[in-house]
């Protein structure tokens, strides 16, 4: 008996050691991941640099994650296609810059003055995308490992300050994008479009008096030295997904799986908007000591603001899903959702 015994017990020995052996043995499962942020954004630095060491470490070396830069390993504006194609792993990108693709999505951004931080919005997104089928099935071909907002829109002048949505009128803005130039004609504004690199030479050279702009950008391209004021209306914000390519997704080992899931989801979508969040009063604090002088517009003031916007970019967003030939039936419906959502997330989450 005793040496039956300790035949099984060898028997086991080996069987483990066999099993070690093999594992040891495999390559690892590397995975390329790319988004819009280069890797000294503090979404990289405080989020996506701790998680990814994370992985390998939860996964004792089985899976390693490469970051790259934007527009190195793929052009930045084809991020979601590389998902999708498997060129790239693990994706981060926004959904308004494919016209047509995210149509549903995109209704999280164009609800103006509803989020006034980044958690807030993001967690609004979050679960937005998670109670609503006709926005998950947007994202068919991607694995969601996240959703969140970006930093809002705001509004910097070079030479006297913005109090009130009145002040506005006649101005020169510069600005950059879609939803910019909407703000600025909502408040009957002259627009100069300009890309963010040239945007203090807009401003140093008298082209433009203002401009419409989130903060993080701002000391990048020296915004704030070419401004004095700035007024947080959070006019709105900008949506963006994370995650990976599904047939990858598919095709890992059920294990490796439980550990993504357990580190990205709610969790990621928080840790991306707080670091986002946290950038921005980094920033702040930044510029004040630089001489920028900030205005935070009264509750009324804002929903004065929202009433005149409101409707001008609901009808944007419209217009954008019908292009889009969506079929889903409701999209005021999931407006007033997405409404809802936010207004319940900002008291929760927004500035105090």
């Amino acid at each position: 008996m005793k040496r039956f015994l300790l035949f099984l017990g060898i028997s086991a020995c080996l069987l483990m050691l066999t099993a070690s052996f093999a594992l040891a043995g495999q390559k690892p499962i590397r995975l390329k991941m790319a988004t819009q942020y280069m890797d000294r954004h503090p979404v990289y630095q405080f989020v996506w640099k701790s998680w990814i060491k994370e992985i390998k470490q939860r996964t004792k070396g089985r899976v390693i994650i490469t970051y790259y830069n934007c527009n190195t390993i793929c052009p930045d504006a084809e991020i979601c296609d590389a998902v999708l194609k498997g060129q790239v792993d693990i994706g981060d990108y926004y959904t308004s810059r494919h016209p047509g693709r995210f149509p549903l999505s995109t209704v999280i951004s164009k609800i103006p003055m509803s989020s006034s931080t980044v958690l807030a919005g993001s967690m609004a997104f979050w679960e937005l995308w998670k109670t609503t089928p006709a926005i998950q099935d947007e994202f068919k071909g991607i694995k969601i490992f996240g959703m969140h907002q970006t930093a809002s829109l705001q509004i910097s002048t070079k030479d006297k300050p913005i109090r009130k949505v009145e002040d506005m009128k006649g101005m020169r803005l510069a600005c950059v994008g879609k939803t910019s130039i909407s703000v600025a004609k909502a408040f009957d504004a002259n627009t100069v479009v300009q890309p963010g690199p040239d945007l203090y030479m807009a401003l140093s050279r008298n082209m433009a008096e203002g401009v419409l702009y989130p903060i993080p950008p701002m000391r990048s391209f020296k915004v704030n030295e070419a401004t004095k004021y700035t007024t947080l209306y959070d006019f709105d914000s900008g949506s963006c997904w994370f995650g990976m390519n599904q047939a990858k997704w598919d095709s890992l080992p059920a294990d490796i799986k439980k550990v993504f899931e357990e580190t990205t989801g709610e969790a990621m979508t928080r840790a991306i908007a707080l670091a986002l969040d946290k950038g921005v009063e980094r920033d702040i604090a930044a510029m004040k000591k630089e001489g920028q002088k900030f205005f935070f517009p009264s509750a009324d003031e804002k929903a004065r603001a929202a009433a005149i916007l409101q409707p001008v970019l609901f009808k944007a967003w419209l217009e954008e899903v019908a292009k889009s030939n969506c079929s889903y039936a409701d999209p005021e419906g999931i407006y007033k959702k997405a409404t809802d959502l936010l207004k319940k997330n900002d008291a929760l989450y927004g500035r105090k």
